[in-house]
């Protein structure tokens, strides 16, 4: 600063008299409800919930689940409670993907920007589609070429998916396919002429159609078929069985029907697009080669049979199994389920060829230990 020679500075005099003015009450709430004095049109859903709805009876619900905490090792119970059909309140989505409420029934406004924009791949939930039960929605969206499904858990017609014609790729995360309407979700997704992937998460449920399915139906243009399992479950997490091979432990062993292999797709034979094709491998406590060696056992010999005429098959994965080194050093019973997919169709296992024997000439020394 520079010198002011004998000059005072003025200084800036800080009245006492001052009005504060503060958020009472649930400022959150307040924040969500209210712009000024007015009420918000479409309040976003944020941290505690409060709404004004019609006075009147309504059916409510006590769910209790359990659940633990990761990093204490504490069991607890949560509960929820849900109550059903509240006039006055509807959940919704604004174009930005924010949850918000509506005071009556609407369109939503994020689906409807996808449709303006004509977007080729598009997420929906159950909110999303504005019903419960069907896919109706999927009528205007026949645009799509790549589709995911969250949490749809009560569908009872999947019709929705024959309208989308310039699907290729459609993946499921933690939906339900129940037995009654395995048949009609089958059905539907059969009907998608492009598609070339399907995917679904390990929290769903995808039951298996029965011996009437139509036998004209199949996927002509599949790649493949994958399932995601979550980072912690792809391995061995026995603690009884740590040399098992598969994924998961005795605690998981529900996988092995609520996702199904693609072998038990029905029709499978008939993929003949199939350029990889994916097998999985969970973890059986009595059968330390895994369940896909157990509970498949000799069908590797009709999967040969059936992969015979897959032109354009490059390669097998069979996800849980580590295969280290030569054929010849695996267990007698996965060398005799791989050698029958090697019978008909030499392709990549795993990401490399397998020999049917060892070259004992190439030994430069062998020791043979006895115990």
């Amino acid at each position: 600063e520079l010198p002011t020679f004998g000059k005072k500075n003025n200084k800036n005099k800080v009245s006492n008299n001052s009005l504060m003015v503060d958020t009472v009450g649930l400022p959150d709430v307040q924040e969500m409800l209210y712009k000024g004095f007015e009420l918000k049109s479409d309040p976003i859903l944020k941290n505690t919930g409060l709404y004004p709805v019609k006075n009147g009876s309504y059916q409510c619900y006590l769910h209790t689940y359990p659940a633990r905490d990761s990093d204490d090792d504490y069991s607890f119970n949560y509960y929820k409670v849900v109550i059903e059909g509240i006039e006055g309140c509807y959940l919704n989505k604004n174009e930005k993907g924010d949850l918000v409420l509506n005071k009556k029934y609407e369109k939503s406004p994020l689906v409807q920007k996808h449709i303006k924009n004509k977007s080729k791949s598009i997420k929906l939930d159950q909110v999303d589609l504005r019903n419960s039960e069907n896919l109706d929605i999927l009528n205007e969206l026949s645009f799509i070429e790549e589709l995911e499904l969250y949490g749809l858990k009560n569908i009872k017609s999947w019709d929705g998916l024959s309208e989308l014609k310039n699907l290729k790729t459609l993946k499921l995360n933690f939906c339900d396919v129940k037995t009654e309407k395995s048949i009609n979700f089958f059905k539907n997704l059969y009907s998608l002429k492009n598609l070339e992937k399907f995917i679904i998460n390990d929290g769903c449920y995808i039951s298996k159609p029965g011996k009437n399915f139509p036998k004209n139906l199949f996927l002509k243009k599949l790649k493949s078929v994958e399932i995601e399992f979550r980072k912690e479950w792809k391995k061995n997490l026995s603690e009884k069985h740590k040399t098992h091979q598969g994924y998961g432990d005795e605690g998981l062993y529900f996988l092995t029907y609520h996702l199904p292999q693609i072998t038990n797709f029905p029709n499978f034979e008939k993929f003949q697009s199939l350029e990889r094709l994916n097998l999985y491998n969970i973890f059986d406590e009595e059968d330390a080669c895994g369940y896909i060696f157990s509970g498949f056992g000799d069908n590797f010999k009709n999967l040969g049979l059936q992969i015979k005429k897959f032109k354009k098959l490059k390669s097998i994965w069979i996800h849980g199994l580590d295969i280290k080194g030569d054929l010849f050093l695996q267990p007698k019973k996965i060398q005799d389920s791989l050698e029958e997919i090697t019978k008909y169709q030499k392709v990549l296992i795993n990401g490399k060829y397998l020999t049917d024997k060892y070259d004992l000439s190439k030994i430069k020394k062998l020791e043979l230990i006895c115990s």
